[in-house]
């Protein structure tokens, strides 16, 4: 199956262990086992080239995708400072059944505007809006090729233009020049796989409107499993640390007389935290690596004091390998500094038969969003709610650091159309239209759904 995504690109074969391969049968039957979206139902409508409102008023009609019943709700904080490019404008409503009415909208003129202290950022619809521009396609020099789909060759562009709109309150449109004042003297990390890459690299994309990259500065350490680029206008720096596990892997030793092996040290944390415990803002995540097959078959692969276990569970280590995490960040992390994240399961969408596709590929030449027909298929293939409730009740149980969950596994488990597939740099040996090796339905093209999840992070920084 196809291999990819380097931490960063320097050569495809000088950082193998870095290598991030993509999901295999293991994730897809362990995707399979759960239910996340018992409580989720939508209503939709085709999109098209015409901008659609935002106003609450319009929440149950339009092009839209309804989600309720999502389970976590977050306070906000207050909001300050001005949001350009907001006032009244007229846009095209699109309305179900396809009659287009004029409507003079109003937009929030600050990101508080519309603002409930406790609004749930993850129970909502989204938008087909054509306006919805956060930097221009192809325009990001931060962009890994494996996520400039537009450079690769894209040709759509629907996948950039829909907007999450929660139900109760307004998501304030990202304000570069205000979310670098937020920074201003601060460390925003990233910690975990190349899906927080992903979105690492959005966020140096949606900043690079005020910031030009020339007026930045980029250092790696640890073999580039730490990178900095750092904006010197605002003494703050925008970072990523490589722990896919959160945990610690232990290098290929001998297990038993016929085993040689890495491990994972569940009751270890991962020997980068030593550059965690400073930052002033961290934004965690890890599930992807653990449905590869060793850790999804659990054999002779999970440790526990100086003791490999003959087998676990992969939900089960999971478990464990959080709390080790939790308790980390009870004894390190000062919550009157710092403030901590924990961004849920990214979707995955390789099998398209839970959408009625009838040929292989999976995202492969998907446009659209998914439709709300097939949701309880969807819940058999992909659902991870299991996955996603273990996380929930983890972070829920830290005693010390209120740790906030980015719940986007299911606001992002529609957008079959916003992946890499294969606009990447593997596109080249892709030997005809049919030859799915090479389609890579786990990350994600930018612009694109990354940018939400920073949308929603801007929202409760601010």
């Amino acid at each position: 199956m196809f291999s990819a995504f380097l931490i960063w690109v320097l050569d495809d074969g000088a950082y193998s262990w870095l290598q991030n391969p993509l999901p295999n049968t293991g994730e897809m039957q362990s995707a399979g086992r759960s239910g996340l979206f018992r409580n989720f139902s939508m209503t939709q409508d085709r999109p098209n080239d015409s901008g659609v409102s935002w106003g609450k008023s319009e929440r149950n009609t339009g092009a839209e995708y309804i989600a309720k019943n999502l389970t976590e709700t977050l306070s906000h904080q207050d909001v300050h400072g001005s949001n350009p490019g907001t006032g009244n404008k007229s846009a095209n409503h699109v309305p179900i059944g396809g009659k287009v009415t004029n409507m003079s909208l109003a937009e929030p003129s600050s990101p508080s505007a519309g603002m409930q202290r406790h609004c749930d950022l993850f129970k909502g619809r989204w938008m087909y809006d054509k306006s919805y521009v956060l930097y221009p396609p192809g325009s990001c020099p931060y962009a890994s090729i494996d996520f400039n789909c537009r450079k690769n060759g894209r040709m759509d562009s629907n996948y950039e233009r829909w907007r999450w709109q929660p139900q109760d309150c307004d998501l304030p449109r990202f304000n570069a020049s205000l979310m670098l004042e937020r920074l201003r003297d601060k460390r925003l990390l990233y910690v975990g796989d190349s899906i927080n890459r992903n979105q690492c690299e959005s966020m140096l994309c949606l900043l690079s409107a005020v910031v030009p990259h020339h007026e930045t500065t980029h250092k790696s350490d640890d073999n580039s499993k730490f990178i900095q680029y750092y904006f010197k206008a605002y003494n703050c720096s925008i970072e990523l640390s490589w722990a896919p596990f959160l945990v610690r892997q232990q290098p290929a030793r001998a297990i038993n007389a016929s085993t040689v092996k890495e491990t994972l040290q569940l009751d270890s944390i991962d020997e980068q935290a030593k550059r965690w415990k400073h930052a002033d803002i961290l934004v965690f995540n890890s599930g992807h690596w653990w449905t590869h097959e060793e850790p999804y078959n659990g054999v002779d692969y999970f440790e526990e004091k100086g003791r490999v276990i003959p087998h676990m569970e992969e939900l089960v280590a999971f478990e464990k390998a959080l709390r080790t995490w939790a308790r980390w960040i009870d004894a390190n992390i000062d919550p009157k500094h710092t403030q901590v994240f924990f961004r849920g399961y990214s979707p995955v969408h390789f099998h398209g038969q839970a959408w009625g596709k009838k040929v292989g590929g999976g995202c492969f030449k998907e446009t659209e969003p998914i439709d709300v027909k097939i949701e309880e298929k969807i819940e058999r293939i992909y659902g991870e709610r299991n996955r996603m409730q273990v996380v929930e009740k983890v972070v829920a149980e830290t005693k010390i650091v209120r740790v906030k969950l980015l719940n986007v596994t299911q606001l992002s488990m529609y957008r079959k159309d916003a992946h890499a597939s294969v606009y990447t740099s593997k596109l080249k040996y892709m030997t005809n239209e049919n030859d799915y090796s090479i389609v890579d339905c786990s990350h994600w093209c930018l612009p694109g759904l990354p940018d939400v999840w920073n949308n929603i992070l801007y929202a409760l920084i601010i």
